[in-house]
């Protein structure tokens, strides 16, 4: 659980959430890949916040990890360009 601290109040949970992930060791997950699993994926106090909620200091943020885990190893980050 995540709980927001004052520097982070009044940014928007889809901005946050992807910085926040890639200072654990997230750094595949893009904000398009979070919005389009967003509601099984982050409750906000225990209910579900669209992506462009704004959080408030105290807020607790709870992460389905699992699910973000899913997701990362579902993105195909090895592009290839052929001649």
């Amino acid at each position: 659980m995540i709980k927001v601290s004052r520097e982070y109040a009044g940014k928007r949970l889809d901005i946050f959430l992807p910085k926040y992930l890639e200072s654990i060791g997230y750094v595949a997950l893009t904000r398009t890949a979070l919005k389009s699993n967003w509601s099984d994926l982050v409750t906000v106090n225990g209910r579900i916040q669209k992506p462009g909620y704004r959080v408030s200091e105290g807020d607790e943020i709870l992460v389905n990890e699992d699910r973000i885990k899913e997701i990362e190893d579902s993105m195909d980050t090895d592009v290839r360009i052929e001649a």
